[in-house]
């Protein structure tokens, strides 16, 4: 690369550059409200800093800073804080079906009590009805021997 190609590379990266308000650091657009807030909060953290240079200050912010790892944590901060919510929501929800389960196995046990009581009802009924069938056949036997046989025979 020539002078000249470097002199560009440079300005694009100073182009990338941000002041931060009240300071003399320069660093990337996406750090600045992170490292302004930090000095809003903290103050004037670098004051006895070994780098004095506020180029070299604004390079240590920017090594100590990495964007994508802060952004991941404050994605896993706030998956954790969805799944705390949905977590609740869903012992809400299992503690509904609990209790509608419960209900169910309740009703569940009175209908097969009626289902048992049906069952013994029937069972008595077809036991009557065997019993009648029974009368009716022993009638039928007697009343057929009376049609078949004359109402003296066996008197003589």
């Amino acid at each position: 690369m020539c002078a000249d190609e470097d002199s560009g590379i440079d300005e694009a990266e100073s182009a990338a550059l941000v002041t931060i308000s009240g300071t003399s650091y320069r660093v990337k657009e996406e750090l600045a409200p992170i490292i302004s807030s930090i000095i809003n909060h903290h103050g004037f953290i670098a004051a006895n800093h070994l780098i004095k240079s506020p180029e070299g200050r604004s390079m240590a912010f920017d090594t100590c800073l990495d964007v994508s790892w802060l952004q991941r944590r404050v994605e896993d901060i706030l998956e954790a804080k969805k799944l705390i919510k949905q977590s609740s929501t869903l012992k809400e929800k299992r503690d509904r079906i609990h209790q509608v389960i419960k209900e169910k196995k309740i009703k569940l046990k009175e209908l097969q009590q009626k289902v048992n009581l049906a069952q013994k009802e029937l069972e008595i009924e077809q036991a009557e009805a065997e019993n009648i069938k029974s009368i009716i056949s022993n009638a039928k036997a007697k009343v057929k021997y009376f049609v078949d046989h004359l109402p003296f025979d066996g008197l003589f």
